[in-house]
């Protein structure tokens, strides 16, 4: 149920900053979507839930050990990263946070070893 209040409210959102003349009101969308206009007021002032906070607290230490590591860091080492500053987090929760950040590892490719002409294979 949260899924369709969280879609109406991106949406409405959305709306109102794109400044959309005929965007749809909220009514219409929680009737389109059948879930009722005092549930969706109803969790839009729920306060966020211990998990959302915790995510996204990892969200930003997660971001800050991307950069810090310069963007070369995937999902596995900035799990490693977390569990040895004694964050108590799953490989799997990192992995599924970095997309919704953006964050996509960049692998440096290994130098080639120039040695000049002298060195040239024949």
């Amino acid at each position: 149920m949260s899924e369709k209040y969280e879609f109406i409210d991106v949406e409405y959102i959305a709306a109102i900053d794109n400044r959309v003349v005929d965007a749809p009101t909220i009514v219409k969308m929680c009737e389109w979507l059948s879930v009722s206009k005092f549930g969706y007021y109803e969790w839009l002032s729920r306060p966020m839930s211990d998990t959302a906070k915790r995510q996204q607290d990892l969200r930003i230490t997660i971001g800050a050990l991307f950069e810090s590591f310069d963007g070369t860091y995937g999902y596995r080492r900035i799990h490693a990263e977390l569990v040895r500053a004694g964050e108590q987090v799953g490989a799997e929760l990192v992995r599924r946070l970095m997309p919704e950040l953006g964050l996509v590892p960049c692998q440096p490719r290994p130098s080639k070893n120039h040695h000049g002409p002298r060195h040239r294979r024949r």
